[in-house]
């Protein structure tokens, strides 16, 4: 008797841990995408070139909002749009810490429009709508 009832225990937990780990994986928001460059001496590099201004967005993978943004607003048609004006840089802010400071970006998502030295034009921080964005980035 002793044995059914731990064999039908384990089988309850385990059907429990498959259907929350499901559940789990259909709410998540996956990181940000890998358009754009992750090097910083690159991006400043291809924007003189290409006589553009750098746009930098910081980013954690631990950062919900991060995710929001990239999901909801940074991968749509019209913002990606508007950002091919610009050479785009995304930052892990924990990885370069160095540079989230040397920008100020205390809190994520962050993000900073520069020109092609790394002088800081404009600087945002949090989760913004496409059109919120867009009225954010003007030019």
């Amino acid at each position: 008797m002793r044995n059914k009832i731990l064999i039908a225990l384990i089988i309850v937990v385990g059907l429990a841990v498959v259907y929350f780990k499901a559940v789990d994986t259909k709410n998540t928001i996956q990181p940000p995408k890998t358009y754009g460059i992750s090097d910083y001496d690159s991006a400043l590099a291809k924007a003189k070139k290409q006589q553009k201004k750098v746009f930098i967005v910081f980013h954690a993978e631990w950062c919900h909002w991060c995710h929001k943004l990239e999901a909801d607003t940074l991968s749509k048609p019209s913002v990606q749009e508007k950002l091919k004006d610009y050479v785009v840089l995304h930052v892990d802010a924990d990885a370069h810490r160095d540079l989230a400071r040397q920008y100020g970006a205390r809190g994520l998502p962050s993000y900073v429009v520069t020109d092609a030295d790394g002088v800081s034009l404009k600087k945002g921080s949090g989760y913004k709508t496409v059109s919120g964005f867009l009225e954010w980035l003007g030019d």
